[in-house]
């Protein structure tokens, strides 16, 4: 599980065990996090028929037990929504915005303020291999990294008017791409202020085709 990155997120879709969740919680790693939602709706919603599909005895005693024993309320649970008025859809949408909320990885997080080195692969000036577009700043990666998109994690670099070959300076701030996996670092020289809308305009030439959010260290 640990080696395998196929997936930014695996839904496991049932009700666990105290003991399980923390075993769960054990495997956690700088790029793993393990979130615990509860649908829990009134136990007479629960117990209500399924449209056209009649509850089971066995199904009706089994729903009860659970929430005598506290599924619907664990003390574990990072998120309980009573979804008791809402459809999927809009549970759905909760859900997603939950997550989007609280997982920008603190892996990500942990790089804002910090001094990282970036190894250009497409330096100012150069072209895209596949789309034909000059790059404007430097670009480039983080060595032993592993990004959203299973491949290293890319960098801006800003505030350097001349092409590179490896850099290292101050991570001001993280572009969270929601409409994609592949966020982005942007690196500065140590001590460089540059505005949101600054960044916005230097990295326009790439991030125009995707939907982002500009995350900054908190002051």
């Amino acid at each position: 599980l640990k080696q395998s990155r196929e997936y930014n997120t695996v839904i496991f879709a049932y009700p666990i065990t105290d003991s399980s969740y923390h075993n769960w919680k054990a495997m956690e790693d700088e790029r793993t996090q393990f979130m615990n939602i509860t649908l829990a709706p009134s136990l007479e919603e629960c117990l209500k028929n399924r449209g056209t599909r009649q509850l089971t005895e066995w199904e009706t005693n089994r729903i009860q037990q659970m929430y005598q024993e506290g599924y619907h309320n664990r003390s574990f649970a990072d998120f309980i929504i009573n979804n008791e008025k809402q459809t999927p859809k809009q549970t759905a949408a909760i859900i997603k915005g939950f997550i989007e909320k609280n997982t920008l990885n603190n892996y990500l997080r942990n790089y804002l303020g910090q001094s990282v080195s970036v190894v250009m692969d497409r330096p100012l000036g150069t072209k895209h291999p596949k789309h034909g577009f000059v790059y404007p700043v430097n670009y480039g990666y983080i060595p032993d990294t592993v990004s959203g998109d299973g491949k290293k994690l890319d960098a801006y670099v800003l505030g350097v008017d001349t092409p590179l070959t490896t850099f290292t300076g101050e991570c001001i701030a993280v572009i969270h791409r929601t409409n994609d996996n592949d966020d982005k670092l942007v690196i500065v020289p140590e001590g460089m202020i540059l505005s949101d809308k600054e960044i916005e305009k230097q990295v326009h030439f790439q991030e125009q085709w995707f939907k982002h959010t500009l995350i900054r260290k908190a002051k």
